[in-house]
């Protein structure tokens, strides 16, 4: 009987940290790299018109365009844009709009997940690439 409830409690261990592991990639969110000058797009950072791209946390993807924050992914505040202002986010910096057209993003839109190549994305889901 102890085997048993010492298995059980191991058991609800693991699945507690899982659990808080998707928990802090979830509040942790999504970024990608803009280039300020081009808008050009880039999941890692890189350079572009001879410098480096600003990070930028993702806030929504729609329609082959993301929204970003001019935070960076760790940023607690973010949590999307602000209703009452339309062109900020929720932690008061300016947000705008880029084309992910070449990009991977989730099929179905659950997640905001960004990539450069085919593949599954966070929520498991099947990335498809914006045409």
């Amino acid at each position: 009987m102890r085997k048993v409830l010492a298995c059980v409690a191991v058991l609800l261990f693991a699945c507690a940290v899982v659990v808080m592991a998707e928990e802090a990639a979830k509040a942790k969110g999504a970024e990608c790299f803009v280039c300020a000058k081009c808008a050009k797009v880039a999941v890692k950072a890189t350079k572009c018109c001879e410098q480096d791209m600003a990070a930028m946390k993702v806030l929504e993807v729609k329609e082959g365009k993301a929204t970003v924050c001019a935070c960076a992914a760790g940023c607690a505040k973010c949590k999307g844009i602000d209703p009452a202002v339309g062109t900020k986010c929720e932690c008061g910096k300016d947000v705008r709009m880029v084309d992910l057209t070449g990009k991977f993003v989730c099929a179905d839109g659950k997640c905001l997940a960004i990539g450069d190549a085919a593949g599954k994305c966070g929520c498991g889901k099947d990335m498809v690439q914006v045409k």
